[in-house]
């Protein structure tokens, strides 16, 4: 019990950020549109998720304290390690299957789980999963409910059974009881699969979300989501768009500015002191971890929009087999390699809190929560023109969700937004702002 109190300690205390996280984004729209719907969990915003975001958002409405929701965000995350921790314990003995959990829960990367509210879904997912994925192999029938429940959050969790097939295979776990179960669990997943298909229609619009084809891209796509879950940042894609390419002008200049320097110096230390350490005899337990993190990420490849917060499960498998080869090693190297791992993930926390632009977009959501309240038309005016999203009114609409901030902090009015970059000319009547007091 000791133990896991020091770790939830260790968890809050690193990713403390996220109670200074503020709306932004989606948050607005799927706020309102759950007032709206009322509990009814018939169509989240583009998919079918209404535990991860419709019954999520609906209670945190009613909460209506965003501290209270962040606890709540950290506790299903606790709990799903909890869950992680006693599936590793069917496999491996306790020791490892801790060193394993406390690794995992550890990474840099929860940054993109825990602090924005419209990734709870992944949290949620995740915990259920967990959950679902320790119950099937003690063979208790209420991994049902749970895997009904992680595949109303998030769709992801309809690979679940392709995992468990992966481990009964590789461990030659040919139970009849197991297969039964796994049985149950596909034919769950076709009707769930089948209405996915139906919601994505309306997401798969989008250039970046549509599926693309191109083996560059798919492999240009997987790699940056290996090289994530390995501890390279996430900024990285925004100088090099391609693996197969020079990167971009600006690189280095964000990695001074962001003291990502500090980071990458422990990364590469702990890398290279892995790889001087690593043997042959893990290289079986080593290809069947990547197969099992390919089994999440290959599906994911197709999209061009790529994003550090996908790796939430496939994750848990490349930390696996570092973990493996961490244990085989005598003390000194464990005490040397464990000690570079979690200062640069430490390190690596406050870079990403800042490169994911959370904090950024939280500053100009409280902004503009100030400005809304005596006016009834508002123009974001641009002094300079926008050559990026990331500029002038251009980001304002995409931090402020178009409209829907305005109905979010005021339901009782009708505030028209009128955004530069769209609307050259104010129309008469409108508050005029300048957009760079926001940003």
């Amino acid at each position: 019990m000791k133990k896991w109190f020091i770790l939830f300690s260790a968890i809050l205390f690193v990713f403390r950020g996220a109670f200074s996280t503020y709306i932004f984004q989606d948050d607005f729209f799927l706020f309102v549109s759950s007032r709206i719907l009322d509990l009814g969990p018939l169509k989240s915003y583009g998919f079918y998720r209404p535990i991860g975001i419709d019954l999520f958002y609906y209670t945190a409405g009613i909460i209506n304290n965003l501290a209270i929701t962040h606890v709540f965000i950290f506790i299903v995350f606790g709990l799903g390690l909890i869950f992680l921790y006693k599936s590793f314990n069917l496999f491996f003995k306790n020791s490892f299957s801790f060193l394993a959990t406390v690794m995992y829960a550890l990474s840099f990367n929860h940054v993109y789980q825990l602090y924005w509210l419209a990734t709870f879904q992944e949290v949620v997912m995740f915990t259920f999963c967990a959950a679902s994925f320790y119950l099937f192999f003690r063979k208790n029938l209420l991994f049902i409910p749970f895997f009904i429940f992680a595949a109303l959050s998030r769709e992801e969790a309809f690979l679940l059974p392709v995992l468990i097939l992966a481990i009964l295979v590789f461990k030659k776990l040919f139970d009849r009881k197991l297969i039964m179960q796994l049985f149950i669990l596909i034919i769950l997943t076709i009707p769930f699969v089948i209405l996915y298909e139906v919601n994505y229609g309306q997401v798969a619009v989008r250039p970046e979300y549509a599926p693309q084809f191109n083996l560059k891209i798919i492999s240009n796509n997987f790699l940056w989501y290996f090289f994530w879950s390995l501890g390279l940042p996430g900024f990285l894609p925004d100088f090099l768009p391609s693996i197969f390419a020079k990167p971009l002008p600006g690189l280095w200049q964000t990695i001074q500015n962001t003291g990502a320097y500090w980071y990458l110096g422990f990364l590469v230390c702990y890398l290279t002191v892995f790889v001087f350490v690593f043997k042959k005899p893990v290289i079986k337990f080593g290809a069947f971890c990547l197969f099992l993190f390919s089994i999440y990420i290959i599906p994911i490849s197709f999209i061009i929009h790529k994003w550090p917060v996908r790796l939430t499960i496939p994750l848990i498998f490349i930390i696996l087999f570092q973990a493996f080869i961490i244990t085989k090693l005598n003390k000194y190297l464990v005490a040397m390699l464990l000690v570079l791992y979690f200062t640069y993930n430490f390190l690596a926390i406050s870079v990403h809190e800042n490169t994911s632009t959370y904090k950024y977009e939280s500053s100009i959501s409280l902004k503009a929560k100030n400005i809304i309240s005596n006016n009834n038309c508002l123009y974001f005016a641009d002094d300079v023109e926008s050559k990026s999203g990331w500029e002038g009114s251009q980001k304002l609409k995409l931090t402020l969700f178009d409209q829907w901030f305005t109905r979010y902090y005021r339901p009782d009015k009708n505030i028209k937004v009128y955004y530069g970059f769209e609307t050259k000319v104010a129309p008469v009547g409108c508050t005029i702002i300048n957009s760079r007091d926001l940003l």
